[in-house]
């Protein structure tokens, strides 16, 4: 028999599956990928193949992208703080 806290172990473990899931569910059925016909794997396999073709040695390639994904995170938290908080899924359905 299971103790209380063994229990909510595994009461955690099963909410951070069941969100895990949610959120895979709505990464896949996302619009970006209905818009450009194609799945998340294909999209990422042609982004792979493309970067490939390329002939970017990897070490500069990684440190470009991570300068880039960086000044991202950046420019996205001061844009953030810029709005009053809105739902941010509101605005995603609201896409022309």
């Amino acid at each position: 028999m299971m103790n209380g806290q063994t229990q909510q172990v595994v009461d955690k473990a099963e909410e951070a599956l069941a969100l895990l899931e949610k959120e895979e569910k709505a990464f896949r059925g996302h619009w970006v990928w209905k818009d450009l016909h194609c799945t998340p794997e294909q999209f990422f396999s042609a982004v792979n193949r493309h970067v490939k073709s390329l002939n970017i040695p990897p070490e500069k390639w990684n440190a470009a992208y991570n300068k880039a994904k960086q000044a991202s995170k950046v420019r996205s938290a001061e844009r953030r703080g810029a709005y009053r908080p809105i739902n941010l899924q509101m605005i995603g359905a609201l896409r022309v």
